[in-house]
């Protein structure tokens, strides 16, 4: 992306840069005084350097059908401008190079030539002449083919481009119209000796016409006012952009173009007169660049304005992309800064660990050293799953389940998940429940939990040691079975300054730029929390003030679950699963596991230890369905990893599947399985995409890795 907006910008200066050079050669010609010779060279010099060049010539064709052509002007930027015209081709037949370019030139086509390109004859006459590369423009004057204009570049062999041609056809008309104004002019001098008033009158109409298409062929908007701001121009890109005529304009005032500087501090032409000759405008949604001129008589007395208009709309809008870009660029290299510091922190802490368990000689220590090894492993864990709800949140992924399930669990499990933390600093916790509050609610109990977990575990981070942390949880109101609650979470702690309440929820942000050094975390919980919250039909603020602690307050809408489905069912989320309280239902039950890492049948067959299962195991997905084709009745629960060699988890479920539909797949006389076995996907592919996958493939459930013992337990006292 920040190429492509560095491509555009370069495209935008550039163009602009020949638009400048225009400008100022457009206003050398139009305030022309003096002799001819001055104003071309003067005015030549702005396009000139912006366009690299080192020679102009212009070639009058006086007459196509008999080769009658002769060079009237030549520009050299090594004689400072206008030069001597070359006698050799002031007056002369067309040579056979020169027909070649005016039958081009004919069809209003431009001819780019490069040295390495020229014909022979090309060669011949311009190779000589120092060219390395040239343009070739027509000029055409009403309609009427008039002549060539060509445009040497002595220094370089290369290509014009599409900018630069443009700037120069415009160059080239600007060029003619002015050779031939002067010509009128002197005709005209000549015909008030004469006193040929008419045909004079007639010439001016003339030429103002010619200055009329020549601003109308400019690809910006142009505009003139009188010294009592009657506007007295406008050219048809200005008409076409402003949805005015040149009848309703022309002899009023220019107030009446609409635009919103007219009769404001900002008005063009009351800022040139002050000193400052470029004001801007906003007009129908797009922005405009006003650069203002003093036109000025023959005598270089104040005749009126004029104003040269550019819609800069895309380049504005680059220019915000660009800051963007950058801002965001900044964040996340901030952010992955901070992540690499909270990976490596537990990482540090899991090897070296490692290390001092492997040599410590008394089981104290080694059970020290496993302690700290699974808390830096949580933490470490935490981090991930804060990752994968950033990018579910960015991507839009980001889901929730809806299922019956008791308050008061849910607020158990976030109390016990910071119980530790709490009681090493010494921290004193109340929680208070309204009675109306109801305890069975239907939503995803836990998000919830992830939500309330996270802003305690900020209040215990940022309360000092013996401080006091509350959690108040009421009902807001209740419409039609939608309950909206009201949840309190408030500390003691440090506080956070006003200014710094909205931050806090933007992405890969915290308070102030050196809380991650002093007290860790990934700047994620509190942007998770908002989406979450916000998905759940709430929203969430803080109140607090630097050195007064801290209150965030969120509220949410769940469903009332009057019919008490989890009391029904005997839900008790206190109550912690233990191998033992599902003995009874493993025992001497036959469980397939399916994972190709050697390491992670090994976990699993030593968490299972004690269950009275037995465990038979396959590497892959296709060793898989040989086993369940051999003995259909056998299993009575798969845990199938996703990704293996030979044949992935996926289609390994769908051959099982299919062998349980297909009687003739099985042993005996068309004899049916008593059931379908129980399929549940263990893998560290955790995506909704990915489960959603599982379930299309024919799973009936799902475990993420790494591995908790407590999930595997309640999945084997569903299925089992």
């Amino acid at each position: 992306m920040s190429k492509i907006i560095n491509t555009i910008f370069t495209l935008l200066e550039r163009r602009t840069s020949y638009a400048k050079a225009l400008y100022k050669s457009l206003k050398i010609f139009v305030s022309y005084t003096g002799a001819i010779d001055n104003v071309m060279s003067n005015g030549l010099w702005p396009v000139a350097d912006a366009a690299g060049l080192d020679r102009i010539i212009i070639f009058r064709v006086f007459d196509i059908e008999s080769n009658a052509a002769g060079e009237i002007y030549r520009w050299d930027k090594n004689h400072g401008g206008t030069a001597s015209i070359d006698p050799s081709l002031k007056v002369l037949p067309l040579t056979s190079a020169m027909k070649r370019w005016v039958s081009v030139a004919l069809n209003d086509t431009c001819t780019s030539l490069r040295r390495s390109e020229f014909a022979e004859d090309e060669a011949a006459f311009l190779t000589p002449r120092g060219v390395k590369s040239i343009l070739i423009v027509p000029v055409f004057i009403d309609g009427a083919f008039w002549g060539i204009a060509t445009f040497h570049d002595n220094t370089n062999e290369r290509d014009f481009d599409d900018d630069c041609i443009d700037l120069l056809c415009s160059t080239a008309r600007l060029c003619a119209s002015t050779i031939m104004r002067d010509e009128m002019q002197r005709e005209i001098m000549k015909a008030e000796v004469l006193k040929q008033t008419r045909e004079v009158a007639e010439r001016y109409k003339t030429m103002a016409h010619w200055y009329e298409s020549l601003l109308d062929a400019m690809p910006y908007l142009v505009t003139s006012q009188d010294l009592n701001k009657n506007c007295t121009f406008i050219n048809a890109v200005a008409e076409t952009s402003l949805g005015k005529s040149r009848a309703e304009i022309i002899g009023r005032p220019c107030s009446n173009l609409g635009l919103s500087i007219c009769g404001t501090e900002n008005c063009a032409i009351d800022c040139a007169n002050h000193g400052r000759m470029r004001t801007h405008f906003i007009h129908e949604n797009d922005s405009y660049q006003v650069d203002t001129k003093m036109l000025k008589d023959l005598n270089g007395h104040a005749t009126g304005y004029i104003e040269v208009i550019q819609d800069i709309s895309q380049m504005e809008l680059a220019a915000r992309q660009q800051a963007e870009a950058e801002a965001a660029n900044r964040a996340k290299l901030s952010f992955l800064a901070a992540m690499s510091h909270e990976m490596r922190t537990p990482m540090n802490t899991i090897i070296g660990m490692g290390t001092i368990g492997k040599n410590a000689a008394d089981i104290e220590g080694k059970d020290y050293a496993l302690k700290k090894i699974e808390e830096a492993s949580l933490h470490l864990l935490d981090v991930i799953n804060d990752v994968f709800d950033m990018s579910k949140i960015e991507t839009n992924k980001l889901e929730l389940s809806h299922i019956a399930f008791d308050l008061n669990n849910s607020i158990h499990k976030a109390l016990s998940l910071i119980q530790c933390s709490m009681e090493d600093k010494r921290l004193h916790l109340s929680v208070n429940i309204a009675g109306n509050t109801p305890s069975f609610l239907i939503g995803d109990d836990r998000r919830l939990t992830q939500i309330i977990t996270n802003l305690l575990s900020n209040a215990v981070k940022f309360t000092p040691p013996e401080g006091n942390i509350s959690l108040d949880v009421s009902l807001a109101g209740e419409e039609d079975g939608m309950c909206e609650l009201r949840f309190e979470i408030a500390d003691s702690g440090i506080g956070i300054s006003p200014e710094q309440h909205e931050k806090i929820f933007h992405p890969f942000e915290q308070a102030e730029s050196g809380i991650t050094r002093k007290y860790g975390g990934t700047g994620l919980g509190l942007v998770i929390s908002k989406s979450i919250i916000e998905l759940m039909g709430g929203r969430i603020w803080v109140e607090s003030e630097l050195g007064k602690g801290a209150r965030f307050i969120f509220t949410i809408k769940l469903f009332n679950d009057t019919e008490n489905s989890c009391r029904q069912a005997g839900f008790n989320g206190n109550e912690e699963i233990s191998i033992e309280k599902i003995y009874d239902k493993t025992h001497g039950k036959n469980l397939l596991l399916v994972e190709d890492v050697e390491i992670n049948r090994e976990i699993l067959i030593s968490l299972l230890d004690g269950t009275a299962l037995i465990i038979d195991t396959a590497e892959n997905g296709k060793e898989a369905v040989d086993m369940v084709k051999a003995a259909p009745d056998k299993y009575d629960l798969i845990f199938m990893d996703m990704q293996m060699p030979a044949m992935d988890g996926l289609e390994a479920t769908r051959c099982i599947r299919a062998i349980e539909a297909d009687p003739t797949k099985e042993k005996g006389n068309n004899r049916k399985l008593r059931k379908q076995i129980p399929i549940i996907a263990m893998t560290a592919n955790v995506f909704q995409e990915d489960i959603d996958n599982c379930h299309a493939a024919g799973m009936d459930d799902h475990i993420g890795k790494p591995l908790d013992l407590a999930k595997v337990l309640e999945k084997l006292r569903i299925y089992l």
